[in-house]
Formats: structure tokens, C-alpha cells, sequence
């Protein structure tokens, strides 16, 4: 019983230790594939765990895709995702690692269980079962502490690693302050105000302002509303709400487009997108 007890102890201060310092990071990088997957993004688990960690709070980035400069500069600033996946006879296991740069182990989940015949449905059932640890953690970036931890001890991008996130031509001459203050300015995401109309194939919607984000509204609905866009903790994601059934994400792009994104009856991964008119 005593050995017992020593071990309930260790492994709920390991617990609290990864609460704690999770905070301390600003990005989550999620791969294109893990390790028991036989293709990138298959049964489109890695896109499911990109939405579910921005579900949670997470400023979440699929490998590969244009890192924010200051991830860029330092790649510490974020944890790295990973799934421990087994598909047994009955039951298929899926547990989410989170690693710092290093590739230490910050936070590991409990393992999510599905006993469902159909191999790519277990998995994604697993894997939101396995995200539910999240729910607890109640994730906020801890800016102050990560700036002063972190200024001269982590490990840095070479220029190379920086060029390849970025597309940057390595020997191109570096822009001056205003120069770099312009660029800053052209990709500032534009987001509607007031009433916007967006287009997707023949559908005709109304984005309309709210105190607590937006109402999706369908022209050929007589205007009735079909979503409710609400403000989330993150800058440019809402929560989108369809129905007690249909949650996800919706947020703008660069250019001003609606995109949604949701998990379907099937927990199948659904992304539509809406151009601004």
C-alpha cells in the first residue's frame, strides 16, 4: 500500500508539472503523418488533432505550412505533436504526446479506446477520446515567462531551416524597418464588419455582427440564421455552431473568406469555404 501511494504521488506531480508548463509554449506543430500511418494525413486523424488542439485554446500549425517568424527564429517557442496509435483485434489505442524541441516529453494524454470493426473510425474515435484530457488543462499562453526562460538558451533555426519555412531567398538583401512594417500591414487578416455576403457555389449567406462574434445567415432561407460564429480566446478563430450536433472552427483568410471547419455525423473532417463578394 505505502509503494503504492509513493507512486499515485510521483505520477500526480509529473501531472501537475505538465499543467503547469504547458503554458510556456506558443505553438503546437502537428505532423502530416504519425509514425503507424501508412500516408500523410490518413483517415485524416493529423487534421482532426490540428482542429481539436484549436478547439482547446492551442495556436495550432500543420509541418510544412509558413511558420510565424518568431517560431521561425526559435523553434522552442512550440511543442510538437504526437500520436501512439495500436490497432489490436478489438480494441484500437490512441494516445497524443506533446514534445518540446529537445524531444522531451511535456504532456502525454490518456489513452482514448474505440472498439469499433471499422479501422479508420476507431482511430478517429481514439483520438477525440484521447484529446478530451485536454479539456482540463485550460491552456494560456504564458508570454512573460517563455520570453524570460527562453531569450538565450534554446536552440535556434539556422538561416536555411528559417528560408525553407518561409520560401526566403537566403541571399536576398534584408528589408528595411518600413519596408518590413509594410509587409507587415498587406497580410493583416480583413475581417467583415457590419453585414458581409459571402458565395459558395449558387449558396448566398450573410455574415452579421454581433456582441458575441457573428450570425450566418442563408439567402435562400429567407435570410433565416443556419450558425452561430462565437468569439473564441484566440485572435481570427470562432466557434462555429450549427446545431447541438455540429461544432468546429470558422476563422478568415488573408483575403477575407469565411472558412469552416467540422466534424460530421460520421466524425468525418468537413472544410468549406466561402469567398467574400
Amino acid at each position: 500500500m505505502k509503494y503504492i501511494l509513493s507512486f499515485m504521488f510521483v505520477f500526480l506531480s509529473m501531472t501537475l508539472i505538465a499543467q503547469t508548463s504547458i503554458n510556456d509554449y506558443k505553438y503546437v506543430v502537428v505532423p502530416k503523418s504519425y509514425e503507424f500511418s501508412q500516408e500523410q494525413d490518413q483517415y485524416q486523424l493529423n487534421s482532426l488533432s490540428k482542429f481539436l488542439f484549436e478547439k482547446h485554446g492551442f495556436n495550432t500549425i500543420m509541418e510544412g505550412d509558413n511558420y510565424p517568424t518568431d517560431l521561425a527564429e526559435d523553434r522552442c517557442l512550440a511543442l510538437y505533436a504526437n500520436a501512439i496509435g495500436n490497432s489490436g483485434l478489438f480494441v484500437t489505442k490512441v494516445s497524443i504526446e506533446l514534445l518540446d524541441c529537445n524531444g522531451d516529453l511535456v504532456y502525454i494524454t490518456d489513452e482514448g479506446t474505440s472498439k469499433d470493426k471499422r479501422k479508420g473510425q476507431a482511430y478517429i474515435i481514439s483520438t477525440r477520446e484521447a484529446f478530451k484530457s485536454l479539456e482540463t488543462l485550460n491552456y494560456s499562453y504564458n508570454e512573460e515567462k517563455t520570453s524570460n526562460s527562453n531569450k538565450d538558451s534554446t536552440p535556434k533555426f539556422t538561416d536555411k531551416e528559417i528560408a525553407a519555412k518561409q520560401d526566403i531567398d537566403v541571399n536576398e538583401p534584408k528589408a528595411n524597418k518600413a519596408e518590413s512594417t509594410i509587409a507587415e500591414e498587406k497580410i493583416e487578416v480583413v475581417k467583415p464588419l457590419g453585414v458581409t455576403k459571402y458565395k459558395r457555389g449558387d449558396s448566398i449567406v450573410s455574415l452579421i455582427k454581433t456582441d458575441g462574434g457573428f450570425e450566418l445567415r442563408a439567402s435562400n432561407l429567407n435570410n433565416k440564421i443556419i450558425a452561430s460564429l462565437l468569439i473564441s480566446g484566440q485572435d481570427n478563430v470562432f466557434h462555429y455552431l450549427k446545431d447541438m450536433n455540429t461544432k468546429g472552427i470558422a476563422y478568415f483568410s488573408i483575403n477575407g473568406n469565411l472558412n469552416i471547419e467540422y466534424l460530421d455525423s460520421d466524425n468525418v473532417l468537413v472544410s468549406l469555404s466561402y469567398e467574400l463578394q
